[in-house]
């Protein structure tokens, strides 16, 4: 368990002009953060060739946007870039230059 003291040290001068509050804020989102990568790491055991097909990396893709509509739909304070849209996504693959 790390204390508020030992993560305000980490954080360097990061930390200089927070409060308590903010820092333990971070310190409580560092954990949820390595939390919910253990477990979905752990429900999927990706080692070796599973790591870097396809399947694994949509179920990353998957998760990720999962994990993004809950922090939005329960973490007002937490602002997040927002993601390509379709439009956009369209005339990037106009541009599209595939390699075999």
């Amino acid at each position: 368990m790390i204390t508020l003291a030992q993560f305000r040290t980490s954080l360097g001068k990061q930390a200089e002009d927070l409060s308590d509050e903010e820092v333990q804020k971070r310190l409580d989102y560092a954990y949820r953060f390595s939390e919910s990568f253990y477990e979905w790491f752990n429900e999927r055991k990706g080692t070796g060739v599973e790591a870097i097909s396809g399947a694994y990396a949509s179920d990353a893709r998957a998760d990720t946007v999962r994990s993004i509509e809950r922090i939005k739909a329960t973490r007002k304070d937490v602002y997040l870039l927002p993601q390509t849209g379709p439009e956009l996504i369209k005339v990037a693959k106009q541009y599209e230059k595939r390699y075999p």
